[in-house]
């Protein structure tokens, strides 16, 4: 499955208006209809709204997107990358380790602006270049 999983940290500069490379990215990942979302990603964009019509431009842009669902192989491979996290001594939110395990799963690329996704084996993060 081809196409990027935006994380909430990109989303949530895109939806507040903030241009910088990462939310020009969002832009043309829209365009191209590249963008993949998953249930804690919207959970957690969902939590932080404050407004109606917050909530309807956010449910607008998501249902524009393809919808990555979490098996139970995903939800292992995120509990097999915390244990191999924390015998290196990082400890990582469950939560970006269910977005990593699934774009490793789906064999996809990773938006993030959260730096802690570089240590977690097998993802590959988007480049803008």
């Amino acid at each position: 499955m081809p196409g990027v999983i935006v994380d909430t940290s990109v989303w949530v500069d895109f939806l507040r208006g903030t241009r910088n490379p990462d939310t020009d990215a969002v832009d043309r990942l829209l365009e191209t209809g590249e963008v993949l979302v998953c249930g804690v990603i919207e959970a957690e964009l969902v939590s932080g709204l404050r407004t109606q019509s917050e909530r309807d431009e956010l449910m607008s842009l998501m249902e524009g997107c393809d919808f990555v669902e979490a098996n139970r192989l995903d939800w292992r491979r995120a509990g097999e990358l915390a244990g191999q996290l924390r015998t290196r001594g990082r400890l990582l939110p469950l939560s970006d380790l269910v977005i990593a395990s699934l774009a490793i799963g789906r064999g996809c690329a990773v938006l993030t602006a959260d730096s802690h996704f570089r240590h977690i084996p097998g993802v590959k993060l988007f480049s803008l270049k």
